[in-house]
């Protein structure tokens, strides 16, 4: 099955990593659909960031369909 948002979020939960479904940011009806939203402040260093990011690489290139957007 495709990995959706909550599959992702889950997953991530899993390794120790805190996301958060796009649907809590969103002010349209509804919410524009499979989207996570990251924070990239609440990080303790740099290295923490980098480790934190490689981990949810690691997690999106093994979902099956790895076809990833991004807004940036």
């Amino acid at each position: 099955p495709r990995l959706d948002q909550y599959r992702l979020i889950q997953a991530a939960q899993e390794q120790g990593l805190g996301i958060a479904s796009s649907d809590a940011f969103s002010v349209e009806e509804p919410p524009p659909g499979n989207a996570i939203r990251l924070s990239l402040g609440g990080a303790v260093d740099q290295g923490a960031l980098a480790g934190a990011l490689a981990k949810l690489n690691e997690i999106l290139s093994e979902a099956p369909e790895a076809r990833h957007n991004a807004i940036v």
